[in-house]
């Protein structure tokens, strides 16, 4: 077919532009379903590690207060023996 009818010489054009809408539209939804994805499990990463560096700093200050108490109780009851 040398000269096709007009309506068909467009068919391709259109068809195209309609597969070309469908695939952005799937696009869009999978980009947007793994970035929520993504970003739950960044979330949880972060609550994960804040949860953790409190932990760890709790214990430090735990065990720093401990020995703090036991150098100053170790000298009280060095200085009462000491008096007796």
């Amino acid at each position: 077919m040398e000269n096709p009818p007009k309506p068909l010489k467009f068919a391709p054009k259109v068809a195209l532009a309609v597969c070309i809408g469908m695939l952005d539209d799937n696009y869009k939804k999978v980009a947007y379903h793994l970035n929520d994805k993504g970003e739950s499990k960044k979330l949880l990463m972060s609550f994960l590690m804040h949860m953790c560096l409190s932990i760890y700093y709790s214990a430090v200050t735990l065990w720093c207060l401990s020995m703090l108490l036991r150098c100053v109780f170790v000298s009280v009851n060095f200085n009462v023996s000491l008096l007796r």
